[in-house]
């Protein structure tokens, strides 16, 4: 006769293989509720790539797919863990499950300034968008967007930012030189088409922010320099003045 140890160890082994089962059929449900979504919404074919269930945000499965034509460009669907999705518009906007069209302009913009960025920077200088759309159950995305429509006509209906690491360092010495270099790229985009809501600029540096102590001593800390009035800088004098408003050199 089996011990009652064993008789524990074999109901525990029977219970995990059970929640095992019950968590992957949940998984591949929601899968193919994701799946029906996208080829009813989009005519071009996106292929699946994996899927992860968080318990934080708030209790969502995040199913990842990529468009066959790009397949370097990943965007999520989002399934309610109660399987359904979230796809309707209220006073508050319109709401649907993917993010594939804030994907896409992230993907493109940032793309398109990297070329910028690395002519004033170097090749280990590297490239952000940051689009303000933060999902809970859905990501609102504006109603007049459509799979037909280029970065450019894409562009107007979204509320984003633009980041540069520099990976430089920054210091009384440099100060001149990167306010130099700042202008140049806030002059690119005064004369491209985006209009991001704010630019930042990171550095590496040691010194401390004002008004924050930065108690990492082992390592650089980083520091940014941001601009929300960037379509008003034409001078250095302006950068350099905005440098020493955000931080003490």
């Amino acid at each position: 006769m089996l011990g009652i140890a064993s008789v524990i160890i074999i109901a525990a082994v029977v219970g995990t293989i059970g929640i095992k089962s019950f968590t992957s059929s949940k998984e591949k449900k929601a899968i193919q509720i994701a799946q029906e979504y996208l080829s009813e919404k989009y005519v071009q074919k996106m292929n699946y790539v994996n899927v992860r269930f968080s318990w934080i945000d708030p209790s969502l499965y995040h199913v990842t797919f990529s468009p066959a034509t790009m397949p370097a460009l990943t965007f999520d669907v989002l399934v309610q863990s109660d399987l359904t999705l979230r796809d309707n518009a209220n006073k508050y906007g319109n709401f649907v499950p993917d993010n594939y069209y804030l994907r896409l302009f992230n993907f493109e913009s940032k793309k398109e300034i990297l070329k910028d960025v690395q002519v004033i920077w170097g090749k280990t200088a590297v490239s952000g968008v940051s689009v303000n759309n933060q999902p809970l159950y859905a990501y609102e995305i504006p109603v007049e967007l459509n799979e037909q429509m280029t970065i450019r006509e894409i562009e107007p209906y979204l509320d984003y930012d633009f980041s540069v690491t520099t990976n430089e360092f920054l210091n009384n010495s440099s100060k001149a030189i990167e306010a130099s270099r700042m202008l140049k790229m806030i002059e690119k985009i005064q004369t491209s088409p985006y209009k991001p809501k704010k630019i930042s600029f990171w550095y590496l540096t040691g010194k401390e922010e004002k008004n924050r102590v930065v108690t990492d001593s082992s390592t650089w800390p980083e520091m940014y320099i941001k601009f929300e009035n960037w379509a008003e800088i034409n001078t250095i004098d302006q950068v350099i003045a905005a440098m020493d408003s955000q931080w003490s050199f």
